[in-house]
């Protein structure tokens, strides 16, 4: 696949779906891949970053309470969110892996990866999907641009570290 260069996640209206784009370079070949995300698909994957962000904390701030980890996990997330080139403009691929057209995502799978950081794969129902690494920086600036889309589409998630803590909360009832 090449090393990720762009992400890219914008609202289609007519569709009612989140246009997610990647770019990726292998020397000088630049490829796009393109995906449909609806609404569902969206809600489920946030959860599981929750969840991905929340086991990145340490052995001593999972120790604390629900409130301290989820302020944990936004500091950590307003510092790599920092870091990260929003304003760039999404550079123009002539070559598209699995199609120019967007693939409807209906498979999601979210790991820890190989190297660490996370293995996010998005396929359709049925045929070629991709499988990409996510460090995190990168996984923080997903975060960024599916809170940024779902506002842009008004599909009322209310994606935020705020709900890091009901989930967290959820997690510790056994």
């Amino acid at each position: 696949m090449g090393q990720i260069r762009q992400l890219q996640l914008s609202y289609n209206p007519n569709q009612d779906r989140l246009l997610f784009r990647l770019s990726t370079s292998a020397g000088r070949q630049l490829n796009e891949y393109r995906f449909s995300l609806t609404r569902r698909y969206v809600r489920l994957l946030w959860n599981a970053l929750l969840e991905i962000l929340q086991n990145n904390l340490s052995d001593e701030e999972k120790q604390k309470s629900e409130s301290t980890q989820a302020a944990s996990m936004t500091l950590k997330h307003q510092q790599a969110v920092s870091k990260a080139d929003f304003k760039t403009p999404f550079e123009k691929s002539h070559s598209y892996p699995l199609g120019k057209k967007p693939i409807l995502v209906g498979k999601l799978t979210l790991k820890k990866g190989p190297q660490g950081g996370q293995l996010l794969s998005m396929y359709p129902l049925e045929g070629s999907g991709l499988d990409f690494h996510l460090d995190d920086q990168l996984l923080h600036s997903f975060c960024q641009l599916l809170t940024q889309a779902t506002k842009r589409a008004e599909w009322n998630l209310d994606l935020d570290f705020a709900q890091a803590e009901s989930l967290i909360s959820k997690q510790n009832l056994n």
